[in-house]
């Protein structure tokens, strides 16, 4: 069986094949997942586990860890950027304390993990030109600032990219078709 411990404070006890099927949906169910314990019913069980574990470690490719690593960081970073302009556009008024600014909160999760480095990079991805991290009296946090004109700005872009990507997919879907539509003739 195994003991799954959440992040609110739950504890599910379920068995080994039905987390390895539906990971997912113990993860969603009661929140993130802090850590999982496998406790066997029987020496035979035991062994099937460790035969599973071995047969999952065999099918894991080997890699350049520093590249899967760099890689993570720069997840971390772009979704944490999207994260942030993606709130700062469902601003409707400036947030600030003195009411001249937008403000978001870095999230916990990436001020915790970031090096100075990583708020750096955050920083120069994110769409604004007049921008700033600071923190703010009485708030717990880092926060970025953007002028009002820059997140009208910034969301008017969004929506010309988006609107430029869409195009892309439909010009590269019709070209598929057309494609298609020679090989058969």
């Amino acid at each position: 069986m195994d003991t799954i411990n959440y992040s609110n404070g739950n504890v599910n006890t379920v068995s080994i094949q039905d987390y390895d099927t539906k990971p997912q949906h113990f993860m969603s169910e009661s929140g993130r997942v802090i850590n999982t314990r496998f406790t066997p019913e029987n020496e035979s069980e035991l062994h099937a586990i460790l035969e599973h574990e071995n047969n999952q470690r065999k099918q894991t490719p080997v890699g350049n860890l520093k590249e899967h690593i760099e890689s993570l960081i720069d997840n971390r970073i772009n979704e944490e950027a999207e994260r942030i302009c993606s709130q700062m556009s469902a601003l409707s008024k400036p947030n600030s304390p003195d009411k001249a600014l937008f403000m978001i909160r870095l999230s916990d999760e990436f001020t915790s993990l970031a090096t100075s480095l990583d708020q750096d990079r955050l920083f120069n991805i994110l769409p604004y030109e007049d921008k700033a991290f600071t923190q703010v009296n009485g708030k717990k946090g880092i926060f970025v600032t953007v002028t009002s004109n820059e997140v009208e700005k910034s969301s008017i872009k969004k929506k010309i990219l988006d609107a430029e990507k869409q195009v892309a997919k439909q010009q590269k879907s019709t070209s598929k078709k057309s494609e298609k539509s020679m090989e058969v003739l």
